[in-house]
């Protein structure tokens, strides 16, 4: 799709041009197409990615005997340099979670939106998962230990996680229930109104999601950086990422993949975004815990 849109510019600022072949894809395209979606605002990150992508097809074509342009396979993306300084996502503290627990919420949809929050936090699950929780999902082994079973919708994978005690005053407090059922979109809308009431507001440099409207009044969604209030950048997904981070280093990372369903600890590490001062204070306490 990106392609389509290159070549479409392509058409109404070049006349001649018609139409773009393998052989085609040389250095001058590569530094077109980068300048194309420089102007598009597309991340330098999300370039690579694509012309990445786009190498590997290359590779496939002439494996079928499709003449490529030779240059390609000179193609190298310094990714680190590309990403070093993209911010890492937001998550919320456990000291932001207990100020977002304890806030008075002016109305009912936010209170609901809250302790959806709260369970997001303290199951880390998808939105895809979590919004669907119910009663009939809660199961109890002999000792008396709650859990909740269920099926990712993403991986298809069989969960069984410990259903934690903030989760379950939740369910006290709705008489067994878990909240009301919302859409992903109002509850992306709601818990940042939540997070403002909570005095979530601290000043961070970090990417939202923003409509911009271009000299020919077409618009385009990018992702634009500046420095935000924090409850500005509160979305559904950052529950999953809270969880990985605040429990990373407090529980084995065996127990951590198992509760997030995650295969491999370098997919969970990308939910991991504590700044290099955080994982220092945690390393410290964990030693200072160990009398050392």
């Amino acid at each position: 799709q990106l392609l389509k849109r290159y070549l479409a510019d392509k058409s109404k600022t070049k006349k001649s041009f018609r139409s773009l072949k393998f052989k085609d894809l040389d250095n001058s395209f590569r530094l077109d197409f980068e300048k194309y979606c420089q102007n598009e605002m597309y991340k330098i990150s999300n370039t690579y990615k694509n012309l990445k992508f786009l190498k590997m097809i290359c590779n496939v074509a002439e494996s079928f005997d499709i003449e490529v342009h030779k240059k390609v396979k000179d193609w190298r993306f310094e990714l680190e340099k590309a990403t070093k300084n993209d911010p890492k996502s937001i998550y919320l503290t456990f000291e932001e979670l207990d100020k977002i627990e304890q806030s008075e919420m002016p109305h009912d949809y936010l209170d609901n939106a809250r302790d959806w929050l709260i369970i997001a936090c303290y199951t880390g699950q998808r939105v895809s998962d979590y919004l669907r929780f119910n009663p009939s999902m809660i199961t109890e082994d002999s000792d008396g230990q709650k859990y909740l079973e269920f099926t990712q919708q993403k991986t298809n994978a069989r969960m069984l996680i410990p259903l934690l005690k903030k989760v379950q005053e939740i369910l006290e407090k709705r008489n067994g229930d878990f909240p009301r059922k919302i859409s992903d979109v109002k509850f992306n809308l709601y818990i940042k109104e939540v997070c403002k009431i909570a005095g979530i507001d601290e000043i961070v440099y970090n990417g939202k999601t923003t409509t911009i409207e271009r000299e020919d009044k077409s618009k385009i969604t990018r992702k634009i950086f500046g420095e935000f209030p924090k409850y500005e950048l509160v979305t559904s997904h950052i529950g999953r990422k809270s969880f990985a981070s605040n429990f990373y280093e407090v529980i084995p990372t065996a127990n951590l993949l198992n509760f997030t369903g995650h295969t491999t600890e370098r997919q969970l590490l990308n939910y991991i975004n504590k700044t290099e001062v955080e994982k220092a204070k945690s390393t410290a306490k964990i030693f200072n815990s160990l009398g050392f």
